[in-house]
């Protein structure tokens, strides 16, 4: 609106000058001045219009700023905060949890008061299981992640993470300390080096960061770009300091692979400031006990899925990492059942099976799609 009233006054402007230059009648300059000074009257004349025009553009862009400042600030205001300084009070002295034990009572929850997208859960996830979470298309199996994070508002229930309610921890030190997540949609900033798309807070060192490409395989890839270009073996030790735009471009899976790679690293993380142990639920050595993975591999092809989840059982599951697996259906994974599969639909668990009886459960699934 500012930008249409400022061109409208702009024209008005421009027709003004139109009028102020029409010649005069001649019974008005009859007995008029020396042509210098009707000169110089219209050079004033000019010269005023034009820094009348520069008046109201300059006017009208300090109402646009103004208007774009006075948004932001009402963004800044009114938008409810996600943590406020009382809840950093709420962090247990442990710092979080480190165990990977899940406890899940009468959960319900939902995006708006409208409608609950999750009804009744109740689940139990023993430290170190492998849980597989399938579903159709808006089953309510993201939304029980996100209960996880504390990124839904529940209505009734608790969440309980190595016997501490997940209410009663700071949403900081919950996500920091409790969980490793790999979303469905990777998270690559090609301006960033891939060091900071690995280790958002540059906390680990390049061997770190190294090894995590090398159990996915992205190191050799990455490689490419000093061999193409006849740089020495120590150039690639620089490599993490590249942006990810310069080096060589990843696909579809790999981009996967990528976010797989930054768990890898926040696993091998050091764990800080040390844990005093609670009851026996507590160990300094693992600092995020719980791997979670949103359809991770819903867009990879079957060769890359399989090799991410070789990766997942050799790095997570083998060592005591709790994992849980969001899939929309079992199909390929079904070779990787270990402890249990959770079916849900319309926001509710329908059932729970152990490996043995998911076996035959898996060859249903596939047939009804």
């Amino acid at each position: 609106m500012a930008i249409g009233l400022s061109l409208w006054l702009v024209l008005s402007i421009l027709d003004w000058r139109e009028v102020q230059y029409q010649p005069e009648p001649p019974f008005l300059v009859a007995n008029s001045a020396r042509a210098t000074a009707v000169g110089l009257s219209l050079n004033i004349i000019i010269l005023a219009n034009t820094t009348l025009l520069r008046l109201v553009q300059s006017w009208t862009s300090l109402e646009v700023s103004l208007g774009a400042i006075a948004r932001v600030r009402s963004v800044v205001t009114e938008t409810p905060q996600e943590e406020t300084i009382g809840e950093q009070e709420r962090s247990p002295p442990t710092n979080g949890p480190t165990s990977g034990s899940l406890v899940v009572r009468g959960l319900e929850g939902s995006y708006s008061h409208a409608k609950l997208a999750l009804r009744n859960i109740d689940l139990n996830v023993n430290a170190g299981q492998k849980l597989l979470i399938c579903g159709r298309t808006g089953s309510g199996k993201s939304t029980l992640l996100l209960s996880f994070l504390r990124l839904l508002d529940l209505q009734h229930g608790s969440v309980m993470v190595a016997n501490i309610d997940n209410s009663k921890m700071s949403q900081t030190s919950l996500r920091r300390h409790g969980f490793i997540t790999v979303p469905q949609d990777p998270l690559v900033l090609g301006g960033a080096t891939l060091r900071f798309n690995l280790d958002p807070e540059e906390s680990l060192p390049d061997r770190t960061l190294i090894e995590a490409l090398q159990k996915t395989r992205l190191w050799e890839h990455f490689c490419q770009v000093s061999k193409s270009s006849h740089q020495s073996a120590t150039a690639e030790e620089d490599l993490p300091e590249f942006p990810v735009s310069s080096l060589p471009p990843l696909s579809a899976g790999q981009q996967q692979l990528l976010s797989l790679s930054r768990a890898i690293a926040q696993k091998m993380a050091p764990t800080g400031p040390e844990c005093s142990d609670i009851q026996g639920q507590f160990s300094v050595a693992q600092r995020r006990p719980i791997l979670l993975l949103d359809e991770a591999t819903s867009a990879l092809d079957p060769d890359t899925e399989a090799f991410m989840q070789d990766v997942i059982d050799e790095e997570f599951t083998r060592k005591g990492y709790t994992v849980i697996i969001v899939a929309h259906r079992i199909g390929g994974l079904a070779k990787y059942f270990r402890d249990a599969v959770v079916w849900m639909s319309e926001g509710r668990i329908e059932r729970v099976a152990q490996t043995q009886a998911a076996a035959g459960l898996a060859l249903r699934d596939s047939i009804e799609g």
